[in-house]
């Protein structure tokens, strides 16, 4: 699989444009239980995220972490609005704007990741709610519906190709990993739809141009799938950086959900 570049995309356009990708999120797909599903671990705390950080990360975070937020605030939901917001919507509006910057000023995941969480309202409050999965479940199911949007564009697609890094680089996160245990063929149901059109679209384009549209999350499936299938996982993983077939192991991993 190979993975879009961005070297051509200027901040500016992309911000303009990531407003664009945003779907509607007023209304919660069928297979997402708004707010009702609860994970057996709780809320994300500051404490578990702070793990991992050296004394010496965590001084200078401090020093960082208020000018993060103040250019974050251009971009925060309000107060008002992070009380009524459902976490789909929570998830959408950051995945979807350019808070998720931080994620990739370091090297060590935990960094980024925490500086993230400490700068943004709206990532704190989605980390703190039970339910926060069910907000990737929407944003996925809302991803397929903007890609397969006929007013789709390739200057759109970087930025979709974005948000779907940016989900990734925290659902993989160990803390928030964890919390999708019991969830996995919720996810994954979701998962396999949307890396299918992926797949497809990204050939169609290949066919054209030899560049991929979009980023295929086709990864998260594997360590969802390690999870519920072991056995299956060890087969795959071989392959696990460049899934050779991705259509034939997605239709496996459909098996696996159905099962």
């Amino acid at each position: 699989m190979r993975v879009p570049t961005f070297t051509n995309v200027m901040l500016p356009s992309l911000i303009i444009c990531l407003s664009a990708v945003g779907a509607d999120v007023s209304t919660t797909p069928e297979n997402v239980s708004n707010g009702t599903a609860v994970t057996q671990f709780g809320p994300i705390t500051d404490a578990e995220l702070r793990e991992g950080l050296s004394d010496s990360e965590l001084a200078r975070l401090e020093e960082l972490i208020p000018h993060g937020k103040e250019h974050n605030a251009r971009f925060d939901l309000t107060e008002d609005e992070l009380s009524r917001a459902t976490s789909a919507q929570l998830v959408q509006h950051y995945l979807t704007s350019p808070m998720p910057v931080a994620f990739g000023l370091y090297s060590k995941s935990e960094i980024g990741l925490y500086r993230a969480y400490r700068e943004s309202a709206t990532l704190t409050e989605l980390l703190e709610r039970d339910d926060f999965v069910d907000g990737f479940i929407a944003f996925y199911a809302n991803t397929k519906k903007a890609i397969t949007n006929p007013d789709s564009t390739q200057r759109t697609s970087g930025a979709i190709s974005l948000s779907l890094m940016h989900a990734d680089h925290l659902l993989l996160y160990a803390p928030l990993f964890k919390r999708t245990a019991g969830h996995e063929r919720r996810l994954l149901a979701e998962l396999v739809d949307l890396c299918r059109t992926i797949a497809d679209l990204n050939a169609k384009n290949r066919a054209r141009t030899g560049e991929d549209l979009y980023n295929n999350p086709i990864h998260l499936c594997l360590h969802l799938l390690k999870r519920i299938d072991p056995d299956g996982f060890s087969r795959w993983d071989a392959d696990a950086a460049f899934i050779k077939d991705e259509h034939a192991f997605l239709e496996y991993v459909a098996l696996q959900v159905n099962t």
